[in-house]
């Protein structure tokens, strides 16, 4: 894991470094699936909501306006998901 900020990360995606999203899904993975955890009370259904929660967020990413923390702004997404 790096020692660049989430927001330095989404910087590096947006200018094309795609692969480093995956440091975005190690950082957040288990905070996210805990989210579904609570939302789904399924396992199998809380790895779905994980992964669709980074794919959206992934092909939303250019939507992020860098206005509040990264962490807030892909919770939130994954709140509206559920």
């Amino acid at each position: 894991m790096s020692d660049l900020t989430d927001e330095q990360i989404v910087n590096l995606v947006l200018n094309g470094g795609k692969d480093r999203y995956r440091e975005i899904v190690t950082r957040y993975n288990s905070r996210i699936y805990s989210i579904g955890m609570r939302m789904l009370r399924n396992e199998d259904d809380a790895v779905d909501f994980t992964q669709e929660v980074f794919i959206r967020a992934y092909s939303k990413l250019h939507l992020y306006r860098f206005l509040s923390p990264f962490s807030h702004w892909l919770v939130r997404m994954a709140y509206n998901l559920g």
